[in-house]
């Protein structure tokens, strides 16, 4: 009877070690992002607005650090959407003048600033989010689709290099 108490508890404590923590890297007087609309310098008008929306949303969802207005925040993210590519990565085998898949880009450009002391803690190089998609055949996506699927990688990118920074 003992050993099966002791297996039980062993059991117990293994099974709560397993699964995810979470890791705060942010320092502890930092809890506030604000996020303005990001600058568009492609020839994709309107871009901006559901790729800074998409950002947005990632760091709700990653609960590091609140959104909020410029004037009550910690720090500062400004972004310039500088690239926005798509390149054929296949084309139908029986007609070799049609493309079948694409591989979509976004590359943004970023600042983040301590609103706290007026420092910019970096300019980054870029981040690029991407994708791969048909345009034909039951795996099919519009490119606005695409899109979407290159926005959230971008998005989820931006996160991790601000939370993970420190």
């Amino acid at each position: 009877m003992k050993l099966k108490k002791l297996s039980f508890v062993i059991f117990l404590i293994l099974l709560s070690s397993c699964g995810y923590r979470i890791v705060r890297y942010l320092p502890p007087d930092i809890s506030s992002i604000a996020i303005p609309i990001l600058k568009n310098d492609t020839y994709h008008p309107g871009i901006e607005v559901p790729i800074t929306n998409r950002i947005i949303i990632e760091f709700l969802q990653d609960g590091s650090l609140k959104v909020r207005k410029e004037r009550e925040s910690d720090l500062l993210l400004l972004g310039r959407i500088t690239k926005y590519g798509r390149d054929v990565i296949a084309y139908d085998s029986e007609d070799t003048d049609e493309p079948i898949a694409f591989s979509l880009y976004i590359r943004l450009r970023f600042i983040l600033k301590d609103l706290r002391n007026n420092k910019v803690l970096w300019d980054t190089s870029e981040l690029s989010g991407t994708t791969s998609y048909y345009v034909t055949g039951i795996y099919s996506k519009t490119e606005e689709e695409a899109l979407t699927d290159a926005t959230e990688d971008l998005a989820r990118k931006v996160v991790e290099k601000v939370v993970e920074y420190w």
